[in-house]
């Protein structure tokens, strides 16, 4: 009541890669929403990306569940990043709550509130903020694709400032930032009685002068829940007379029915797509046996498999992706690999880049990345596509038959990160400083895990036939259910949903869904052009759905 005690409960949750604890979270929500008082649900960064769903729906899945959830209030994280801008345009789009973004003024203005003003039935007025970290190493060029993040503390000091004087009774900002910079921003007399953090996947509790700083951990195994008992005196303002802070494990809780449902109905394609093979090798390919394991000690054939269909994607001469980034570590005596399993080999969004390099620079690499005791594992090992030979010393001889020369240079298709001095791979990080001119932009790159996926998709266009063909309608365009027909005739069986999404996007340049006859001719020129194909004794590697 006006003028009385009143409780504005905080739940608080961070760095979320999985989907798993949402049931019990919507169960435990449902009874700490009881009573009159006002209840918050807040997401603290992390969320869009990296997920199991999100190679598929780009974040749609966890933003729909966010929304059954009633979270009330998010901020950015560094792995919203991971998503290009036209994509994380959408889902800040389709949050159904609040998307602070305090400190990045650029970043989508007309999407987001730069702070939130909410009012207890009492007339208590809560302001919140959204802060993500600017430190080093955290954005490669320090910016998010881009767009500009303001000093977290300034920015703080001032919109805290602006909410006092709009009488607002108190501010709880939400960030996703380290602890050591949560502990300056509490340090500062800004008058937050929390700060509400993430980007630490530890659960953290601590009090610095009258703030407490509260990190829930990771992948909602906990939750902080924070009670504010607010005394609304006129005459000298807001009293935050009292605040609790517990962190809540509820992984053993009880499920919530209906956000189960809706939770299986995200996780359904995955169920269907466990069995489902992506690449398959013969026992006669270069790539059989088929194996991850040991990516950081020696060439593999799943790594040999993955830069091949990233150089052929990429138009590249030559592809390399260092073994930290392939995580399997299993062996695949099928010679399949399903979506799910080539989900767990690139586990990361590893951002793929085509850069003009001398061939002394890569034949270095390749060689300081090699270096060292053989039974020592070494995060940059370079796995190398099948046109690079490299001998016992780990020498890099040939390109594609071709003897490389020092002042030759070549078209290399690797992890950008590399260049930016990920596993201190020294010369390519010394020629990136050199040649700065000569590294693609920040939003230039193609992930890994999706280049796999459309090679594969490429070769089944390419088996297809010709367009007339495949138009049973004779519309000049093919549309889904043409395509799915065709696959079907090809494959033997009907494909799934994200074959045909994977098909369309290797092909479709406009993006509205359906594929022209110019479209298709592009596609099967540019096909033609750079495709080189492999054939070591007869050999070839598919990479097609069965």
């Amino acid at each position: 009541m006006k003028g009385g005690r009143e409780l504005i409960r905080i739940v608080s949750f961070n760095d979320v890669y999985e989907f798993r604890h949402f049931p019990a979270l919507a169960r435990l929500l449902k009874q700490l929403r009881a009573g009159p008082h006002l209840t918050l649900t807040v997401l603290n960064g992390d969320f869009v990306s990296p997920t199991a769903l999100s190679p598929l729906y780009k974040g749609r899945a966890m933003v729909d569940c966010l929304n059954h959830l009633g979270v009330t209030h998010v901020c950015f994280g560094n792995h919203e990043a991971d998503l290009n801008l036209k994509e994380l345009s959408k889902r800040v789009g389709e949050f159904r709550g609040v998307w602070l973004n305090s400190n990045m003024p650029s970043l989508f203005p007309d999407l987001t509130k730069r702070f939130d003003v909410v009012t207890t039935a009492g007339g208590v007025k809560l302001g919140l903020l959204g802060l993500v970290l600017q430190e080093p190493g955290a954005f490669r060029d320090s910016t998010f694709k881009g767009h500009t993040i303001e000093e977290i503390l300034p920015c703080a000091r001032k919109i805290a400032e602006e909410l006092r004087k709009e009488k607002v009774d108190l501010v709880v900002p939400l960030t996703h930032q380290s602890l050591s910079s949560d502990v300056k921003l509490a340090s500062e007399e800004f008058g937050f009685p929390v700060i509400l953090g993430g980007h630490e996947h530890e659960v953290i509790v601590r009090d610095v002068n009258e703030c407490t700083i509260v990190k829930a951990g990771c992948n909602c195994e906990n939750v902080a829940i924070c009670d504010l008992w607010i005394e609304k005196d006129e005459s000298q303002g807001q009293v935050v007379i009292y605040k609790d802070t517990r962190i809540q494990d509820i992984t053993n809780m009880e499920h919530d029915k209906e956000m189960a449902d809706v939770l299986d109905k995200h996780l359904h394609v995955l169920s269907v797509l466990q069995n489902e093979s992506v690449c398959v090798v013969g026992r006669d390919s270069i790539f059989s046996p088929l194996s991850s394991k040991g990516t950081r000690l020696m060439q593999t054939t799943v790594g040999s498999l993955i830069c091949e269909a990233c150089r052929v994607e990429l138009g590249a001469d030559c592809a390399m992706i260092n073994g930290a980034t392939i995580g399997g570590s299993r062996d695949y005596p099928s010679g399949k690999i399903t979506y799910m399993e080539l989900q767990a080999e690139l586990p990361f969004p590893t951002k793929m880049v085509v850069v003009e390099m001398p061939g002394k620079v890569i034949k270095e690499a390749v060689k300081f990345s090699r270096e060292g005791p053989v039974h020592m594992e070494k995060r940059g090992f370079l796995q190398c596509d099948p046109s690079m030979t490299i001998d016992d010393e780990n020498n890099l001889t040939h390109v594609h038959g071709k003897r490389v020369r020092d002042e030759d240079t070549f078209n290399v298709a690797l992890p950008r990160n590399l260049l930016a001095g990920f596993c201190d791979i020294k010369p390519l990080v010394a020629w990136a400083k050199e040649n700065p001119l000569l590294l693609p932009d920040e939003n230039v790159f193609s992930l890994a895990f999706k280049l796999v996926l459309e090679h594969k998709a490429s070769e089944i266009w390419l088996g297809l036939g010709n367009f007339e063909d495949l138009d049973a309608d004779g519309s000049g365009y093919l549309d889904r259910e043409e395509i799915t027909m065709a696959v079907t005739r090809k494959l033997g069986k009907e494909p799934s949903e994200q074959l045909i999404d994977s098909m369309l996007e290797a092909i479709d340049i406009d993006g509205n869904g359906k594929v022209s006859v110019w479209e298709f001719l592009v596609f099967k020129r540019k096909q033609e052009a750079m495709k080189h194909q492999l054939d070591v004794e007869g050999s070839k590697v598919s990479l097609l759905y069965h």
